[in-house]
């Protein structure tokens, strides 16, 4: 039997043969599709897509037959894959030196005409065949090799997509690690600097500071709650709302005893931290202010906090206290107090807008936030 001669760069070849990572791979229908369709075209029993390794031809689809490889010095690919401008022609092997002995030929198969397409990668590189197989002879114009050429460039379109496709899994794969090492590192930093305050404020008689250091552990432990269900979510973009949010008061009111039974109906939504994060600030500063200035010694307290989505997925925040309500002459948008100003400045990031309704039986904040495209 006639031996096949090597490739004129091998070991290149098998590189990137092996970068596709498809060897071995299960059955995929797009594949499968083309070689029904080839045998359709070409009025042929078999068709395959064949990639050659470095021992064997290894078959990605086969139609017309059930086996999945075979050697490679017996394989009639190996000859094709020298020809990678043109398509390999054999019109009846049983008449040609190089096959007539091969065992595909004399064997159970007796397989007599063959034409196998080369599989290019950009480069020049070639890879495999996409091939058709018959029993009996048969002719193949021009046209015919035209025709198969397009076919194989299609499973090369696949190919190279499959490739690409692994690439970017694993560059995600990649950043989804890197993102939550981060996530994880800005955590515990912050948890220490939360640590480090409330030694400070345990440590502090002066109520007026003691306060001032409260506030400014509410507006971390805000943004830590945020980077703690980045990490359990394994560093996603976005992140469940209600979680977020129930986890915020749970940590509120573990920060100020006093504070106890803060209701909330927030809709099971997820946002991405543009807005998730804002939000929770805002509400951190709001429940902070509301806490300290809204009801007196003696008051009940009672707060609630609705997230809702509304008609064209506009977003609504509603944070409403039982608390005394705002002086008369006291206007809330021109207050010059820094968790106001926080305030402001965070509806502005997040391209909203908040109205203030203020009477002696309370005061209600609406936050508005105009859809947004995903």
């Amino acid at each position: 039997m006639h031996r096949p001669t090597n490739y004129k760069n091998e070991k290149t070849r098998l590189e990137v043969l092996n970068s596709y990572e498809i060897l071995d791979s299960p059955p995929e229908e797009d594949y499968n599709s083309l070689t029904f369709l080839a045998c359709e075209i070409f009025n042929t029993p078999i068709a395959l897509i064949s990639l050659v390794d470095e021992d064997r031809v290894w078959f990605k689809s086969i139609y017309g037959s059930n086996i999945s490889e075979i050697e490679r010095e017996t394989s009639f690919c190996t000859y094709a894959i020298n020809s990678s401008e043109n398509v390999f022609v054999i019109e009846d092997a049983r008449k040609d030196s190089k096959f007539k002995n091969n065992p595909s030929v004399i064997g159970q198969s007796k397989f007599v005409f063959y034409a196998g397409a080369p599989l290019v990668d950009s480069d020049g590189h070639v890879i495999g065949t996409l091939s058709i197989i018959d029993t009996k002879v048969k002719s193949f114009s021009n046209k015919e090799a035209y025709q198969l050429k397009i076919l194989a460039n299609q499973v090369m379109k696949l190919l190279d997509l499959r490739k690409k496709n692994n690439h970017l899994k694993i560059l995600n794969n990649e950043k989804t690690i890197l993102l939550k090492e981060i996530q994880h590192r800005v955590k515990n930093n912050l948890q220490l600097i939360s640590s480090l305050i409330s030694l400070q404020i345990s440590k502090l008689s002066d109520k007026n500071l003691s306060d001032s250091f409260n506030i400014c552990l509410n507006r971390i432990m805000a943004i830590s709650n945020i980077h703690q269900n980045i990490y359990l979510e394994s560093a996603r973009e976005r992140v469940n709302f209600k979680i977020y949010i129930t986890d915020l008061l749970k940590s509120f009111e573990i920060a100020h005893s006093s504070v106890k039974n803060i209701q909330n109906e927030i809709e099971d939504i997820t946002l991405g931290l543009d807005i998730a994060v804002p939000l929770g600030l805002i509400i951190s500063e709001i429940l902070t202010n509301t806490f300290k200035h809204a009801f007196t010694d003696s008051q009940e307290k009672h707060v609630q906090i609705v997230f809702q989505k509304k008609e064209n997925d506009q977003l609504e925040l509603i944070i409403k206290d039982s608390g005394v309500g705002f002086n008369t002459t006291e206007k809330w948008e021109t207050s010059d107090s820094l968790g106001f100003e926080i305030i402001k400045t965070l509806i502005d990031q997040i391209n909203g807008s908040i109205t203030c309704f203020s009477t002696k039986n309370g005061t209600c904040f609406s936050i508005q936030i105009a859809a947004r495209k995903s």
